[in-house]
């Protein structure tokens, strides 16, 4: 299977994974499709166990302890570890960052002190207390904590890589790591970005989509047309075709038309 997408122009794309500036819901599709976060979406946009595997909430609901999984990759190899939050945590909050959504992670006991200068990291409410163990404690209570981790801006990042290659990181397929169920194989700048599915993911296996092909087309005619027309095909001999919906989540089959 092969899936195309289409999109406006990259703007807003480089450095996505620390920017946080995503602007637009096909922008942000980039990271849907190649990173989780500690919660994930299912299919009826609800909350579920991602990169932790379960947690524990305390009794005044301030403090989630989360258990990540052990079976989580970066695409080079690394283990996805709590260390990767802490430091995608405290970078949203770095004033030097200017991350378009910073705010989020006021939600955080002392973040928005912490982006403000005014009190030091070891003060805010993200604490790793092993590799697999994260803890993090809120400055109000946060109904909604579980949902807001699936966005883009709680994703995590492989420190190592982003410190390899600093203000270039994110910025082609090779200088980025992602460790969700598809990889960046390719980008052409103002072009297309291709996504290959990532066999290490542990949920591979309910991963039917091989490749996404994400086009990116300035003209708003040109982007309907494409979205009118395009279609996935399971091969050219197959009785059936196949269209997706934009996440990319929903098979819709109906029987191809016999030519006579």
């Amino acid at each position: 299977f092969f899936f195309f997408f289409f999109f406006q122009a990259e703007d807003g794309i480089r450095d996505f994974c620390l920017s946080r500036g995503l602007g637009d819901v096909y922008k942000r599709q980039v990271l849907r499709h190649t990173m989780d976060g500690l919660t994930v979406l299912d299919k009826d946009d609800k909350p579920i166990p991602g990169v932790a595997k379960d947690w524990e909430i305390s009794s005044d609901q301030l403090t989630y302890t989360f258990n990540l999984r052990t079976d989580y990759k970066w695409s080079n190899g690394d283990p996805v570890t709590a260390k990767d939050f802490e430091f995608a945590f405290k970078s949203l909050l770095e004033p030097k960052f200017a991350a378009t959504f910073s705010y989020f992670g006021h939600i955080f006991k002392n973040g928005e002190k912490y982006s403000k200068g005014e009190v030091t990291f070891d003060q805010v409410g993200v604490k790793v207390l092993d590799d697999h163990k994260l803890q993090l404690t809120l400055e109000n209570q946060t109904p909604y904590m579980l949902d807001i981790l699936t966005y883009s801006t709680f994703y995590p990042v492989n420190e190592k890589v982003y410190n390899q290659f600093g203000t270039k990181y994110g910025t082609d397929a090779d200088k980025i790591v992602t460790n969700g169920a598809y990889k960046m194989k390719s980008w052409q700048h103002e072009s297309e970005i291709v996504l290959e599915k990532n066999a290490d993911y542990p949920d591979a296996n309910n991963v039917n989509i091989k490749t996404i092909n994400m086009k990116m087309l300035n003209d708003a005619n040109a982007r309907m047309n494409n979205f009118k027309t395009c279609l996935l095909y399971t091969s050219d001999a197959a009785d059936e075709e196949d269209s997706v919906d934009l996440g990319g989540r929903r098979i819709i089959k109906k029987k191809k038309k016999k030519n006579k």
